[in-house]
């Protein structure tokens, strides 16, 4: 998080909401949440948080998969501030594959995937990377090395002889892009650089396709200098709590029948119950049997009236009612609950935003009152700005 605020010259890379990382110790239990059979590790982004499942086994390959994919969540997240495809991937790929040493931090190293991808494929015109018009209807290599090539050019823009002046020529660009003018005149303008003469510059820098054969360079970063103030907290954690976890992550990935047995489990401790009581009955509603679980997210409400996401969960509960009914006098009392208990989940935390992304789409269901929807969304955008979901809403 810390090195993407650096190496994209943004000042701030924290998010609004966590992250949550399970490492499985094998097959059969990464399976069990509802990872998906042909992965490794996999990266869903959330409105309530984030979640990244892998498979605990020596040289996971996946590991660089994850952290692309969390960049774009980094990128998207910071600000409004729309990135050019070409920049949006070849950052996420230049940042994907770090290597630690004692005291250091290595990003921008070459990964042994793209160095393949040079010696195989044929080098993509900047041009098409620039602009890359039909994206949709290009085949593999040619997608393939898109991202390659989108790396490679980031790479020589942070290391190359201009290197010192990327922040300060990425925002011209950036501004360009925004005022309407076309991609490659706005990227000629900002990096003061023929993208045909670019080209043939990044080419040389990578030795054509023989990269393999020579030392790229990266960013050696003193871990005290990232993070000079951070302070891992190691606890033992309870049954419980590992359940109550692990039925979070089988719920977002949709093995519902493990959800419940894990929320179960869970709520034997009288800490956690309220919480694992509305996830069971998060496990019902999902299966549309409304009538059973209603009185699991009454006892939730019942014990942790002051948890936010126990509101949150329990006004979902009646929203979802609201969507699912045709009677018309039983969708508005639906739609007068679910905002009561969003606008109490809203009052113990500001800050969450499901909340104004949920309590917003009520008035959509009605249609009464669609500019407060987008009041509502707008909210939950400056958030999260990088959340999809908010923005097709």
């Amino acid at each position: 998080r810390r090195v993407i605020s650096m190496v994209a010259n943004i000042s701030n890379a924290e998010s609004p909401i966590p992250t949550e990382i399970y490492a499985m110790r094998g097959r059969k239990d990464f399976l069990s949440v509802g990872a998906p059979e042909y992965a490794g590790g996999i990266f869903v982004p959330g409105l309530r948080n984030n979640l990244i499942v892998i498979r605990d086994v020596a040289g996971a390959e996946e590991v660089p998969i994850i952290v692309h994919e969390y960049a774009h969540f980094l990128l998207g997240g910071h600000s409004k501030v729309n990135y050019p495809r070409w920049f949006n991937e070849g950052l996420a790929e230049y940042v994907s594959a770090p290597q630690e040493r004692p005291g250091l931090f290595v990003v921008g190293g070459v990964q042994e995937s793209r160095v393949i991808s040079m010696s195989r494929f044929r080098w993509l015109p900047l041009r098409d990377i620039i602009d890359p018009q039909g994206m949709e209807d290009w085949g593999r290599e040619r997608r393939t090395m898109f991202y390659t090539s989108s790396w490679a050019l980031v790479h020589y823009l942070h290391h190359g002889p201009n290197h010192k002046t990327l922040p300060e020529d990425l925002n011209n660009y950036i501004k360009l892009l925004d005022a309407g003018t076309d991609n490659i005149e706005a990227f000629e303008d900002a990096f003061d650089v023929s993208v045909d003469e670019l080209d043939k510059d990044v080419r040389e820098y990578f030795g054509e396709r023989d990269s393999g054969t020579r030392t790229i360079p990266g960013y050696v970063l003193d871990t005290k200098d990232i993070v000079p103030d951070f302070v891992a907290e190691v606890r033992e954690i309870s049954k419980e709590e590992i359940s109550l976890a692990l039925g979070d992550a089988a719920l977002t990935l949709g093995e519902l029948d493990e959800a419940k047995r894990w929320f179960t489990i869970a709520s034997e401790d009288p800490q956690l119950r309220a919480e694992a009581e509305a996830g069971i009955g998060d496990t019902y509603k999902f299966q549309d049997d409304y009538e059973t679980a209603l009185p699991y997210f009454e006892r939730s409400i019942e014990l942790a009236p002051d948890n936010p996401y126990v509101q949150l969960d329990y006004a979902e509960y009646w929203h979802d009612r609201a969507e699912a009914t045709e009677d018309a006098d039983e969708r508005s009392a639906y739609i007068t609950t679910a905002r009561k208990h969003y606008v109490a989940a809203w009052k113990l935390d500001n800050t969450m935003p499901e909340t104004y992304a949920m309590y917003g789409q009520t008035f959509l269901l009605d249609g009464d009152s669609p500019e407060k929807a987008v009041e509502m969304l707008e909210q939950a955008e400056a958030l999260l700005p990088s959340n999809i979901g908010i923005r097709v809403w």
